[in-house]
């Protein structure tokens, strides 16, 4: 499985992608000094690390291991995008996760789940002056470990509000709900919901030109 991340730009060329399955990215490593201030158990020993990139990170000792929370928030400011509009696009960012780690009595990670709301706004104008287009996701994913600790056996379950756009006008022009299991080594697997198709969620062939049709313009030839 590929760590992702979402932010400026990125919903360019995979816009239901990224907002279906998230940004998958923990950069897992060395907490810096802070980020783990309240615990009561040794931060070191927890394999995988806790992620840097997460905050206010609390783990507790129970009977059956450690049980790590943190959160993090994400934003820019106004910024230059790439997406293939025949017009300059603009675009700003906001995403809020929460994250809960399970680990075993040998320290070991065999389950987190996490919750996101996400939302990345696009104008013509720099400054987002004007007309603004929102896609914005709310959902919740589970990460079940195969083999404990190992982060390249997690099987990873996400459900709810995946991807929705909007118009200038908060009107909604597309969108995805339902469930997806990526699983080590397979295929992206749509379980239930009314999402559309595989290939709309891999390309974004349907978002790039509603996207670009809502800001007034149409797709860069």
């Amino acid at each position: 499985m590929r760590d992702r991340f979402f932010g400026p730009a990125t919903l360019a060329l995979a816009a239901a992608s990224l907002l279906a399955c998230g940004d998958r990215a923990d950069l897992s490593g060395p907490v810096q000094d802070g980020l783990a201030a309240a615990h009561d158990v040794d931060v070191s020993l927890l394999v995988p690390l806790l992620s840097p990139t997460f905050t206010n990170w609390k783990c507790v000792s129970t009977g059956n291991g450690p049980v790590c929370s943190g959160d993090r928030l994400r934003e820019s400011g106004w910024m230059p995008s790439d997406f293939p509009c025949a017009l300059p696009v603009y675009t700003r960012f906001r995403e809020y996760r929460t994250q809960t780690r399970y680990h075993d009595e040998n320290n070991l990670n065999y389950f987190r789940r996490f919750h996101q709301d996400q939302a990345e706004y696009f104008s013509l104008l720099p400054m987002g002056d004007g007309s603004v287009v929102l896609v914005d996701a709310h959902n919740n994913w589970t990460e079940a470990y195969v083999v404990p600790g190992d982060d390249q056996t997690r099987t990873i379950e996400t459900s709810g509000l995946l991807f929705k756009l909007k118009d200038v006008h908060g009107g909604v022009l597309r969108q995805w709900a339902g469930q997806i299991i990526e699983a080590p080594g397979e295929d992206l697997e749509i379980k239930a919901g009314n999402v559309r198709s595989r290939k709309s969620l891999t390309n974004g062939e349907e978002i790039v030109p509603a996207l670009c049709a809502a800001l007034g313009t149409e797709v860069a030839e």
